[in-house]
């Protein structure tokens, strides 16, 4: 699951083994190469239906998602896969925009876009993901123009610059246009 392998590397960072014995080199190793990329697409494509965002979102799925982009940030397909899943959970649902914004979903977002500025895949992800948490709920584009590790505008410009798929294109120029209106 999502947690499991979340929780073992974070264990693992911490020099822990998952019985909390210090752990050895292979167990540092074999854990930390392991995130959970299936579960996090899979989360992102099952989410595209309203009733199992509903299911994904009470089910703990935002605080899942966003400790595995934690535990992994160096891994571009678990920081694709969990802005896209995050889209996907956020999708015309206030709720979950809104509790994924208390989450801190749209910093980690703009982070994983910082960290991968070639990716197509997180630069269209996290356009994504930006523009469905910011499509009901003004108090995420306020988060996210606050946010102090990265400059917003800046890092969706950049990710404009790429050759996204235009649906991910117009998402991060919705969410521009969202930023712009607040200023």
């Amino acid at each position: 699951s999502i947690d499991r392998r979340t929780e073992a590397a974070e264990a693992a960072k911490k020099g822990l083994s998952q019985d909390g014995d210090e752990a050895s080199c292979c167990d540092t190793a074999l854990l930390s190469c392991e995130p959970p990329r299936a579960e996090l697409t899979m989360l992102a494509n099952c989410a595209t239906d309203a009733y199992y965002r509903v299911i994904a979102a009470a089910s703990g799925g935002i605080p899942a998602i966003l400790r595995a982009m934690n535990a992994f940030p160096l891994d571009e397909e678990t920081q694709a896969s969990g802005c896209a899943a995050l889209a996907s959970i956020s999708m015309k649902n206030s709720f979950n925009q809104s509790s994924a914004g208390r989450e801190g979903a749209a910093g980690r977002v703009l982070d994983a876009m910082a960290n991968f500025p070639l990716s197509i895949a997180v630069q269209g992800a996290g356009c994504d993901a930006l523009d469905a948490l910011t499509s009901m709920t003004p108090g995420n584009v306020e988060l996210l123009m606050k946010y102090e590790r990265h400059d917003f505008v800046k890092v969706v410009e950049g990710a404009l610059e790429r050759f996204l798929p235009p649906s991910c294109r117009e998402g991060g120029e919705a969410a521009l246009r969202r930023a712009s209106a607040l200023r």
